[in-house]
Protein backbone atom coordinates (compact mmCIF):
# COMPACT_ATOMS: atom_id res chain seq x y z
CA UNK A 1 0.00 0.00 0.00
CA UNK A 2 3.25 2.31 -0.33
CA UNK A 3 2.87 2.89 -3.77
CA UNK A 4 5.62 5.33 -3.99
CA UNK A 5 5.85 6.98 -7.14
CA UNK A 6 7.92 10.46 -7.21
CA UNK A 7 8.55 10.89 -3.73
CA UNK A 8 4.92 10.81 -3.31
CA UNK A 9 3.52 7.49 -0.91
CA UNK A 10 1.56 5.97 1.49
CA UNK A 11 -1.41 8.02 0.72
CA UNK A 12 -4.27 5.07 0.44
CA UNK A 13 -2.33 3.51 3.77
CA UNK A 14 -2.78 6.36 5.27
CA UNK A 15 -6.91 6.49 4.45
CA UNK A 16 -7.19 2.92 5.03
CA UNK A 17 -4.93 3.47 8.46
CA UNK A 18 -6.07 6.97 10.41
CA UNK A 19 -3.50 5.78 12.82
CA UNK A 20 -0.67 5.39 11.05
CA UNK A 21 -1.22 8.66 9.68
CA UNK A 22 -1.60 10.16 12.89
CA UNK A 23 1.62 8.74 13.81
CA UNK A 24 3.34 10.03 10.73
CA UNK A 25 2.26 13.30 10.97
CA UNK A 26 3.56 13.31 14.60
CA UNK A 27 7.40 12.21 14.00
CA UNK A 28 7.62 14.01 10.27
CA UNK A 29 10.22 16.58 9.92
CA UNK A 30 10.34 19.53 7.47
CA UNK A 31 13.09 21.79 7.19
CA UNK A 32 15.49 20.02 10.04
CA UNK A 33 18.81 21.91 10.14
CA UNK A 34 20.97 19.00 11.37
CA UNK A 35 20.72 15.68 12.06
CA UNK A 36 22.16 16.12 15.45
CA UNK A 37 19.57 17.79 17.29
CA UNK A 38 16.67 15.59 15.94
CA UNK A 39 15.18 13.32 18.94
CA UNK A 40 14.99 9.40 17.86
CA UNK A 41 12.90 7.33 20.01
CA UNK A 42 11.93 3.71 19.43
CA UNK A 43 8.51 3.51 20.28
CA UNK A 44 8.17 -0.24 20.26
CA UNK A 45 8.66 -1.86 23.86
CA UNK A 46 11.05 -4.61 24.09
CA UNK A 47 11.25 -7.28 27.01
CA UNK A 48 13.99 -6.37 29.53
CA UNK A 49 14.57 -8.23 32.39
CA UNK A 50 17.10 -7.10 34.70
CA UNK A 51 19.87 -8.22 37.38
CA UNK A 52 16.77 -8.57 39.44
CA UNK A 53 14.96 -10.94 37.81
CA UNK A 54 11.50 -8.53 37.32
CA UNK A 55 10.15 -8.75 34.04
CA UNK A 56 10.01 -5.22 32.38
CA UNK A 57 9.10 -3.13 29.10
CA UNK A 58 11.63 -0.59 27.55
CA UNK A 59 11.31 1.74 25.55
CA UNK A 60 14.61 3.77 24.37
CA UNK A 61 15.51 7.41 22.70
CA UNK A 62 18.53 9.40 21.57
CA UNK A 63 19.02 13.10 22.12
CA UNK A 64 21.28 15.45 21.39
CA UNK A 65 24.15 15.20 25.03
CA UNK A 66 23.79 19.21 25.04
CA UNK A 67 20.18 20.29 24.97
CA UNK A 68 19.45 22.42 22.20
CA UNK A 69 16.19 22.73 20.05
CA UNK A 70 14.85 20.33 17.83
CA UNK A 71 14.29 22.15 14.45
CA UNK A 72 11.55 20.93 11.40
CA UNK A 73 8.79 20.00 14.08
CA UNK A 74 5.76 20.86 11.35
CA UNK A 75 1.85 22.55 12.96
CA UNK A 76 -0.81 20.50 11.98
CA UNK A 77 0.54 18.90 8.82
CA UNK A 78 -1.69 17.90 6.44
CA UNK A 79 -2.75 14.29 4.79
CA UNK A 80 -0.44 16.06 1.22
CA UNK A 81 2.15 16.91 3.98
CA UNK A 82 3.11 13.40 4.85
CA UNK A 83 2.24 11.79 1.69
CA UNK A 84 4.66 14.31 -0.58
CA UNK A 85 8.15 13.45 0.26
CA UNK A 86 9.75 15.52 -2.64
CA UNK A 87 11.79 18.63 -2.19
CA UNK A 88 9.71 21.50 -2.28
CA UNK A 89 9.42 23.30 -5.54
CA UNK A 90 11.43 26.52 -3.58
CA UNK A 91 14.23 24.53 -1.92
CA UNK A 92 17.52 25.53 -3.45
CA UNK A 93 19.36 22.74 -1.09
CA UNK A 94 20.15 19.68 -3.02
CA UNK A 95 18.79 16.12 -1.52
CA UNK A 96 22.22 15.55 0.66
CA UNK A 97 22.43 19.00 2.32
CA UNK A 98 22.04 17.31 5.71
CA UNK A 99 24.99 14.81 5.32
CA UNK A 100 26.98 17.18 4.24
CA UNK A 101 25.86 19.18 7.61
CA UNK A 102 26.41 15.89 9.54
CA UNK A 103 30.05 14.69 8.08
CA UNK A 104 31.52 18.63 8.54
CA UNK A 105 30.08 18.63 12.01
CA UNK A 106 31.37 15.50 12.97
CA UNK A 107 34.80 16.35 11.27
CA UNK A 108 35.28 19.67 12.87
CA UNK A 109 33.64 18.53 16.74
CA UNK A 110 32.19 15.56 16.50
CA UNK A 111 28.61 14.65 17.59
CA UNK A 112 27.45 13.47 21.70
CA UNK A 113 24.43 12.07 22.44
CA UNK A 114 22.56 10.94 25.23
CA UNK A 115 20.72 7.19 24.88
CA UNK A 116 17.76 7.04 27.68
CA UNK A 117 15.68 4.20 28.60
CA UNK A 118 12.05 4.44 29.62
CA UNK A 119 11.00 0.90 31.85
CA UNK A 120 7.59 -0.06 33.28
CA UNK A 121 7.04 -3.70 35.84
CA UNK A 122 4.95 -6.20 33.56
CA UNK A 123 1.98 -6.84 34.53
CA UNK A 124 -0.33 -10.35 34.11
CA UNK A 125 -3.32 -8.81 32.79
CA UNK A 126 -1.24 -6.17 30.84
CA UNK A 127 -3.75 -3.84 28.99
CA UNK A 128 -2.66 -4.27 24.99
CA UNK A 129 -2.67 -0.67 24.80
CA UNK A 130 0.32 -0.24 26.76
CA UNK A 131 2.65 -1.86 23.79
CA UNK A 132 0.72 0.50 21.33
CA UNK A 133 3.87 2.60 19.76
CA UNK A 134 1.03 5.70 19.53
CA UNK A 135 0.23 5.46 23.15
CA UNK A 136 3.39 7.73 25.17
CA UNK A 137 3.79 6.69 28.64
CA UNK A 138 3.18 8.73 31.27
CA UNK A 139 6.95 10.39 31.86
CA UNK A 140 6.30 11.21 35.41
CA UNK A 141 5.50 7.77 36.51
CA UNK A 142 7.70 5.88 33.95
CA UNK A 143 10.81 8.59 34.01
CA UNK A 144 13.69 8.22 30.83
CA UNK A 145 17.06 7.64 33.26
CA UNK A 146 20.67 8.01 31.18
CA UNK A 147 21.72 4.37 29.68
CA UNK A 148 24.68 5.72 27.88
CA UNK A 149 26.80 8.22 25.92
CA UNK A 150 27.16 7.95 22.67
CA UNK A 151 30.04 10.04 20.89
CA UNK A 152 30.26 9.64 17.17
CA UNK A 153 33.76 10.70 15.73
CA UNK A 154 33.80 9.29 11.88
CA UNK A 155 30.99 9.19 9.42
CA UNK A 156 30.98 6.31 6.79
CA UNK A 157 31.24 6.79 3.15
CA UNK A 158 28.11 5.45 0.33
CA UNK A 159 30.06 2.02 0.41
CA UNK A 160 30.34 1.36 4.28
CA UNK A 161 26.89 2.57 4.77
CA UNK A 162 25.28 0.42 2.60
CA UNK A 163 27.20 -2.92 3.75
CA UNK A 164 26.45 -1.98 7.50
CA UNK A 165 23.29 -3.91 8.93
CA UNK A 166 22.16 -4.44 12.18
CA UNK A 167 19.86 -7.32 13.14
CA UNK A 168 17.02 -6.53 16.68
CA UNK A 169 17.83 -10.16 17.38
CA UNK A 170 21.66 -9.23 18.27
CA UNK A 171 20.79 -8.19 21.90
CA UNK A 172 22.20 -9.59 25.30
CA UNK A 173 20.17 -12.51 27.09
CA UNK A 174 18.53 -10.14 29.38
CA UNK A 175 16.39 -7.98 26.81
CA UNK A 176 14.30 -9.47 23.70
CA UNK A 177 11.53 -9.27 20.73
CA UNK A 178 8.02 -9.36 22.94
CA UNK A 179 5.75 -12.55 21.41
CA UNK A 180 3.28 -11.31 19.08
CA UNK A 181 -0.29 -13.61 18.56
CA UNK A 182 -1.38 -12.14 15.23
CA UNK A 183 -0.69 -9.10 12.43
CA UNK A 184 -2.91 -7.37 14.60
CA UNK A 185 -0.90 -7.85 17.88
CA UNK A 186 1.23 -4.12 18.42
CA UNK A 187 4.32 -6.52 19.14
CA UNK A 188 4.15 -7.67 15.86
CA UNK A 189 5.99 -5.32 14.30
CA UNK A 190 9.09 -6.80 16.40
CA UNK A 191 8.55 -9.99 15.70
CA UNK A 192 8.29 -8.94 12.31
CA UNK A 193 12.25 -7.18 12.45
CA UNK A 194 13.14 -10.31 14.13
CA UNK A 195 12.68 -12.58 11.28
CA UNK A 196 13.72 -10.56 8.45
CA UNK A 197 17.18 -11.62 8.10
CA UNK A 198 16.60 -13.55 4.80
CA UNK A 199 15.82 -9.81 3.66
CA UNK A 200 19.14 -8.39 5.18
CA UNK A 201 20.75 -11.20 3.13
CA UNK A 202 19.45 -11.00 0.12
CA UNK A 203 20.12 -7.37 -0.08
CA UNK A 204 23.98 -7.73 0.55
CA UNK A 205 23.83 -10.67 -1.60
CA UNK A 206 22.03 -8.96 -4.68
CA UNK A 207 25.36 -6.31 -3.82
CA UNK A 208 28.31 -9.22 -5.04
CA UNK A 209 25.28 -10.13 -8.38
CA UNK A 210 24.60 -6.65 -9.37
CA UNK A 211 26.56 -4.53 -7.63
CA UNK A 212 26.11 -1.26 -5.74
CA UNK A 213 23.66 1.37 -6.13
CA UNK A 214 25.03 4.73 -7.34
CA UNK A 215 24.88 7.21 -4.67
CA UNK A 216 22.11 9.87 -4.56
CA UNK A 217 23.13 12.97 -6.72
CA UNK A 218 22.67 16.96 -5.35
CA UNK A 219 20.10 17.80 -7.85
CA UNK A 220 17.83 14.33 -7.86
CA UNK A 221 15.15 16.06 -6.18
CA UNK A 222 12.43 13.77 -6.90
CA UNK A 223 10.47 16.93 -8.46
CA UNK A 224 10.34 15.68 -12.10
CA UNK A 225 8.09 16.16 -14.69
CA UNK A 226 7.10 12.52 -15.02
CA UNK A 227 4.86 13.08 -11.59
CA UNK A 228 2.76 15.87 -13.50
CA UNK A 229 2.69 13.51 -16.73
Amino acid sequence: MRQEQWGVEYQNYNRHYPDGLKGSQDAGRRHVSSFHNVHYYCKTPFLFIGDDGIKRYAKYRVLPFDPEPQTGLETNPSEWDQCNQRVLPHETRGRNFLKYEYEDRVARKGAKYRMQIQTRHAQDDEDPEVFNNMVVWDEDVYPWQDLAVLDIDKTLDWKESLLTTFSVNNMPKTLGVLPANSIYDYNSLNYLRSHSELARKARLFSYKLFGLPPPIPDNDNRNVSEWGE
